[in-house]
C-alpha cells in the first residue's frame, strides 16, 4: 500500500504515499533559497518520496522563526525559488 500510487481530491496523483512533511531546514542565505537547500531536496526527490512538502517559508521578515528561514517578500529570489522548486520533483 505504501508504494501505490495515491490521488488527492484536486485529481493530482503523487506516485506513492512516501510524504516528506514540512521541516524548519534553516538552509536560507540571506534570507534566500541556498544552493544547499537546492541539494537537499534533490537529494529527498531522487529517495523516491512520493510528496515533498517545504519547511518554514515566510512572506515577511516579521515572521522568521529563525535567522536561516526563508523570505519570499520580493522577487529577487524568484530565480532560485525555481531552482528549489525544480529540485523538489
Amino acid at each position: 500500500m505504501l508504494f501505490t500510487p495515491f490521488t488527492f481530491q484536486n485529481g493530482k496523483t503523487a506516485k506513492n504515499r512516501i510524504f516528506k512533511s514540512a521541516m524548519e531546514e534553516q538552509l536560507a542565505q540571506n534570507d534566500q533559497p541556498s544552493e544547499k537547500l537546492v541539494r537537499l531536496y534533490d537529494t529527498w526527490a531522487k529517495s523516491g518520496a512520493g510528496v515533498l512538502v517545504t519547511g518554514n517559508v515566510m512572506v515577511a521578515e516579521s515572521g522568521k522563526g529563525s535567522i536561516n528561514d526563508v523570505v519570499i517578500s520580493d522577487s529577487r529570489s524568484l530565480e532560485m525559488l525555481k531552482k528549489w522548486a525544480k529540485a523538489g520533483t
